[in-house]
């Protein structure tokens, strides 16, 4: 029995004390509430990069690029050409460019989505519309739509324990945090800046914020903003300077590491009805309704991209060339692939072999290596691969007593 029949089979089976209307009306909202499911914005989620990677490489004269996320199950090695996808020629170009991030981001980004990339028993063919992003998913938009619109700062910002206990008590958390946040910011400025947060409990059961607010590069500006956030957290009496932290530039894995305690904080999906005790109500991330509009814009343009990539799906070729070098995308030197990952790329590669699909341009494995027909690049004679690094914790918004 697949797990959504489940979800429903025990929906159904609420019983409901007489004929209570009220109840009756939780129970079909329950019923109507959509699904929206990490795994299926993680399938799709390589071709959103890629193409990405696709618009820098058109922007620098070229037509063509590799991407390569080797433990994928379906797009392990990307390959993009505008020649053989004139499609995209009738699109605007694709919004977004590749950011700079540095290896340990990457390593830890990678590692945050491969823990979705499941092999699900519903197939999707396309990507989620935006009103059915997953969170996780969502707050990686919200962070790419700030930082189309401009200077771009993360934020860590710990409760006071007497607000902590007064969200708790509250019917939504983030929104209640939202529109104290909001109003401090509009005494502050003249205007509220747009931004987004996530809220998480620390071990001391005493709530804080990571987040990021589109706000100018001016000292003064920043301060006033830090200023903001501890007076609608409740500002501490003592060390108040450790009590918001802002950080300048924040990369796409900062949205992705914030989302780690999603599990224990969001509220349950139809799919899934029962779900540990959660510290709030209602949802667990908050963000302003221009944000909001604008990100599912952008979501939606970039899907556009996409389905018309897989709509000439012949031409994205996944499998070994006859002799190539891997060399379309920078070295990393700390990024390898583990035994599993060798041995998952290796049956994607055969498998999409037996479709007749062919690589027929220089791709990556995330290092530099030279392999030819039936040599797989870890087994190549004289070969050594190195050991995949091991990550210390960063955290972009520097400490956080809170957790």
């Amino acid at each position: 029995m697949h797990y959504s029949n489940f979800a429903d089979a025990a929906q159904k089976n609420i019983v409901l004390a007489g004929n209570n209307s009220a109840a009756a009306n939780v129970v079909r909202k329950a019923r109507t509430k959509r699904v929206k499911s990490v795994y299926r914005d993680a399938r799709f989620r390589p071709l959103f990069q890629g193409l990405a990677h696709l618009q820098a490489a058109r922007l620098r004269g070229e037509t063509s690029v590799i991407y390569a996320t080797p433990s994928h199950p379906l797009f392990p090695i990307l390959h993009l050409n505008t020649d053989t996808l004139p499609s995209l020629s009738s699109l605007p170009p694709y919004p977004l460019t590749p950011e700079p991030i540095t290896e340990e981001e990457t390593d830890a980004d990678a590692r945050h989505w491969r823990q979705f990339y499941a092999d699900t028993p519903r197939k999707q063919r396309t990507p989620a519309s935006s009103r059915d992003l997953s969170d996780e998913a969502r707050l990686e938009w919200f962070h790419h739509a700030l930082r189309a619109s401009g200077s771009v700062y993360s934020f860590t910002v710990n409760l006071s324990a007497h607000v902590s206990d007064i969200a708790k008590t509250k019917a939504s958390a983030a929104r209640w945090l939202q529109d104290r946040i909001a109003k401090r910011l509009n005494e502050a400025f003249g205007y509220t800046p747009d931004f987004w947060f996530v809220i998480e409990e620390s071990d001391r059961h005493i709530l804080h914020l990571h987040g990021e607010i589109g706000i100018g590069d001016d000292p003064a500006l920043l301060r006033n903003a830090r200023k903001a956030f501890r007076l609608a957290c409740g500002e501490w009496e003592t060390t108040r300077q450790h009590q918001a932290h802002t950080h300048p530039e924040p990369d796409v894995w900062w949205s992705n590491y914030v989302s780690k305690d999603a599990w224990k904080m969001k509220p349950p999906s139809p799919r899934m009805p029962f779900q540990r005790r959660r510290p709030i109500s209602g949802d667990w991330y908050a963000a302003t309704g221009d944000l909001r509009t604008r990100a599912g814009k952008l979501y939606d343009e970039c899907r556009k991209h996409v389905i018309a990539v897989l709509n000439g799906r012949d031409v994205i070729t996944m499998r070994k060339p006859e002799a190539a070098s891997v060399d379309a995308l920078p070295a990393r030197k700390d990024e390898t692939l583990s035994d599993e990952d060798l041995n998952m790329l290796e049956a994607d590669l055969a498998a999409h072999e037996a479709d007749g699909l062919s690589l027929t341009q220089e791709g990556t494995l995330h290092s530099r290596v030279s392999f030819s027909a039936g040599t797989h690049p870890a087994r190549a004679p004289g070969l050594q691969r190195p050991r995949m690094s091991q990550m210390a914790h960063i955290d972009p918004a520097g400490p956080d007593p809170g957790g």
